[in-house]
């Protein structure tokens, strides 16, 4: 992400995406997830609405699908370490 910021500014809420994308068994659970993880790190306000992570939380679930388990606990592991 080209943002100005250190390289690794977002590692461990993306980290935390990764991981908890694991458990998620449906796009409405990625849904509720995003949105928890950006409330939790960022605050409610910052974070916004909930339906505002519709198309990244359908993003992500996509890649899922796509790439499997596998690769999503891949991406956990290189973002943890």
């Amino acid at each position: 992400m080209d943002c100005g910021c250190p390289a690794d500014e977002y590692d461990p809420e993306g980290g935390e995406l990764a991981a908890k994308l694991l458990r998620c068994v449906s796009v409405d659970d990625v849904l509720a997830m995003t949105h928890a993880v950006f409330c939790c790190w960022f605050g409610k306000d910052t974070a916004g609405p909930a339906r505002l992570y519709r198309p990244l939380a359908e993003s992500l679930w996509l890649l899922r699908e796509r790439f499997g388990d596998l690769r999503v606990q891949d991406m956990a592991d290189d973002v943890l370490r």
